[in-house]
């Protein structure tokens, strides 16, 4: 009886261990497309292990710059953020949140002491 209680346990844990994880840059991905829904944005890395993979930039919206947190070799660009507005017709609430430093929070850049309506997901 032992036994069988035993092989239960193990396939059970076996399955678990199985389990598939997301593809981490599937989750960038969806992460930098959900900043904004604007195409522009989608490419804008936001994925990190650590919090020096982070820093501020200007990832640009419909009113003009816009301050994120980014992974450091993200290449935001604000223009095409720009053109993309200007040629949909898109205007944007002006404004943006005041971020001094960024913090990687479950694997995702973020303003550091934001509450998660403001971190940038």
């Amino acid at each position: 009886m032992n036994r069988i209680a035993l092989l239960c346990l193990l396939s059970l844990l076996a399955a678990c261990a199985a389990a598939v994880q997301p593809d981490r840059r599937e989750t960038a991905q969806a992460s930098a497309a959900a900043i904004s829904g604007l195409k522009a944005h989608r490419g804008i890395a936001t994925h990190c292990e650590r919090d020096s993979d982070c820093t501020v930039q200007d990832i640009g919206n419909c009113c003009g710059s816009y301050p994120a947190c980014v992974r450091v070799d993200a290449r935001p660009d604000p223009e095409a953020v720009a053109s993309e507005c200007a040629r949909e017709g898109l205007a944007g609430i002006c404004g943006f949140p005041d971020i001094s430093t960024c913090t990687c929070v479950e694997g995702q850049c973020a303003a550091a002491g934001a509450s998660q309506q403001e971190n940038l997901r």
